[in-house]
């Protein structure tokens, strides 16, 4: 596992992206820890991330499924939302950071769809807790060269993603 670029939240900032993927690699992986700017979301939100490929401006390309624990011991499948990375949030500086994890497999074949999976867990200042798994396809033949997260919330400046590319 190799790593190809690290990005931060700044004050406010609502996205992260890496652009230019080397296709020497087999595998993407995207490792995340994050939360919302102080202030921002309210007193108890969650913050999810809209997955985008290639500049593409919508995901009618992507289709996915996801599960999420909610304060419970229960599994719910929920698809309210599109593909996404989770982490917690807060409004006060004492809030945890919530992880995430994304990859994505075969991201430079130009002949198959992308196959993608996430898995993110977090608690937040109000108590909740969430679990959430995410698995999906890029439904297009071409190689993955950008990939953009955008949030829900603006991001707090010690939230870090860094995206690694795997041999196979």
């Amino acid at each position: 596992m190799e790593l190809i670029a690290t990005a931060n939240g700044n004050s406010g900032s609502t996205n992260i992206q890496f652009t230019n993927i080397p296709q020497t690699y087999q595998f993407l992986k995207v490792v995340g820890q994050g939360r919302t700017a102080v202030g921002s979301g309210g007193s108890n939100p969650w913050i999810g991330a809209t997955i985008y490929f290639n500049g593409e401006t919508n995901t009618s390309n992507v289709i996915w499924r996801r599960m999420i624990s909610y304060n419970t011991n229960n599994w719910i499948d929920d698809t309210s939302t599109g593909p996404d990375l989770q982490a917690n949030g807060t409004n006060t500086e004492a809030g945890f950071h919530g992880i995430a994890t994304w990859w994505c497999t075969n991201y430079s074949d130009a002949s198959k769809y992308k196959s993608f999976g996430a898995y993110a867990s977090g608690t937040n200042t109000g108590g909740s807790f969430l679990n959430a798994t995410n698995c999906g396809q890029y439904r297009s033949n071409a190689p993955i060269t950008s990939i953009r997260f955008d949030f829900s919330y603006g991001l707090d400046p010690a939230s870090v993603y860094s995206l690694y590319g795997i041999a196979g």
